[in-house]
């Protein structure tokens, strides 16, 4: 059987979350020992993960949404320090989780060591991608039978952490709708954890941390801070970003905010879906020329509140969500 593997995700929060889930699968069902290459910003949080080996920095031009093919992005002096650190780790296999045929050359054609990057069946949920390298790679066909994911571990409903944001502005929550929805949430009683990227501030954050002072509070910049209060939060309404993966890998209740109809493939699975009234084609979101549409800005809010009404039922029942 493979004992070591090196894991090979440089795309986004979300996608790295998935395939740490799959990590920390491996790592407790067969023992693998689990190395990872992803982009910078995430290696704090993975290394705060204990069965993570080690974790190797490098930033893919192909993952930009604008300029991934520009030559000039290539820097072969880091091309080469990835190929150093491949043969250093030495593993049996390197795992292109997302199947991405442009990271299958370029992992060919900077390493020897065997790659396995499946081209996977179209409109399947991502995390099914678990059950292929199994197959493929253990010899086991029911992987389904193995639960990967954390029992849901919200007893009650008190404690909300929010995302409504994303790094394609055509998956954001307008300003107005997220301003009507938390305050819907703060006027109910709940407390709110507000995620923000690092790079923005709220104008509206600022009103409602003037309004209700002891009922909310902002989350921003540390990646491994935010988790830990995803973790100590009762429910995460998300839209769909890594925020809400970071949900399902902690076990948490999550509710999925989607303007696109690509919930099928993206939503974690248990995730209680919420579709904006005026939803968009799934083709659509990674256009260029679709980058400002706002479909979220047709969200139901009542839906949101109801759904939260309905996970408030389930975890009093001591239902398992997932």
């Amino acid at each position: 059987m493979i004992r070591n593997i090196l894991i090979f995700e440089p795309w986004n929060l979300g996608d790295l979350i998935i395939a740490t889930n799959f990590a920390r699968f491996l790592n407790r069902e067969f023992g693998m020992r689990i190395w990872f290459i992803c982009k910078p910003l995430w290696i704090e949080w993975l290394l705060s993960e204990n069965f993570i080996e080690d974790v190797y920095a490098f930033e893919a031009p192909w993952t930009r949404i604008r300029g991934k093919y520009n030559p000039f992005n290539y820097k072969i002096k880091e091309i080469y320090k990835l190929s150093g650190y491949i043969k250093q780790v030495n593993p049996e296999l390197i795992w292109d989780v997302r199947g991405d045929i442009r990271q299958k050359l370029f992992l060919k054609a900077i390493t020897k060591k065997r790659i396995y990057s499946p081209k996977y069946p179209k409109n399947i949920n991502v995390y099914e991608r678990l059950s292929f390298f199994v197959r493929d790679n253990i010899g086991i066909t029911n992987v389904q039978n193995f639960k990967y994911p954390e029992f849901e571990n919200a007893k009650s409903i008190g404690v909300i952490t929010i995302f409504i944001d994303s790094a394609w502005p055509n998956k954001r929550v307008p300003p107005q709708k997220a301003y009507e929805l938390i305050t819907n949430l703060l006027y109910s009683g709940y407390f709110v954890k507000l995620i923000i990227p690092p790079d923005k501030d709220y104008e509206f954050a600022k009103e409602l941390i003037s309004n209700f002072p002891d009922k909310i509070i902002l989350l921003k910049n540390s990646v491994v801070k935010i988790a830990d209060e995803i973790k100590n939060s009762d429910l995460v309404i998300s839209t769909d970003s890594g925020w809400l993966h970071m949900a399902y890998y902690y076990g948490v209740p999550r509710i999925g905010l989607f303007g696109f109809d690509n919930h099928l493939e993206w939503a974690p699975p248990g995730t209680k879906v919420i579709l904006a009234d005026k939803y968009l084609s799934k083709e659509s979101r990674y256009k260029i020329k679709n980058m400002y549409l706002t479909p979220l800005e047709s969200l139901d809010i009542k839906k949101v509140i109801s759904e939260i009404e309905n996970i408030k039922q389930s975890v009093g029942m001591g239902t398992n969500l997932s």
